[in-house]
């Protein structure tokens, strides 16, 4: 949190929930922390997005993935705060993989995060 408030950023978009599905965070740390981030980039200067599609298959698939993305978005609504669902973009996991945009089936790979990239620029330009 010190240096996202040393930077003093005017805009930070927060792309979580993926780490924390796949590692199985607890849903009440979950959304402490992130309402943490939220509080400490402050009012009007943070857009949050669900995790990119993971293979949730040993932590409880779907379900779990979308569990995630529903804690996020419930941050997202209580802090007024724009949300951006990137399973919207990208789809499934397997259709992610299928369209190159995961590294070797586990980390993004740069097309990924360029597709990325320009979706937000959209939501965020309009």
């Amino acid at each position: 949190m010190a240096a996202i408030t040393a930077m003093a950023p005017d805009l930070v978009i927060c792309a979580v929930g993926g780490n924390d599905c796949l590692n199985g965070t607890p849903e009440g740390s979950y959304k402490t922390d992130l309402q943490t981030v939220c509080t400490t980039v402050g009012a009007g200067k943070i857009i949050l997005a669900s995790h990119t599609p993971i293979d949730a298959s040993g932590v409880g698939g779907e379900a779990a993935r979308q569990a995630y993305t529903k804690y996020t978005r419930d941050i997202a609504v209580a802090n007024n705060a724009p949300f951006v669902d990137l399973t919207y973009l990208q789809g499934t996991y397997a259709a992610t993989q299928a369209a190159g945009l995961i590294a070797g089936g586990s980390g993004n790979h740069m097309n990924d995060y360029h597709s990325i990239t320009n979706f937000l620029a959209e939501a965020v330009i309009v």
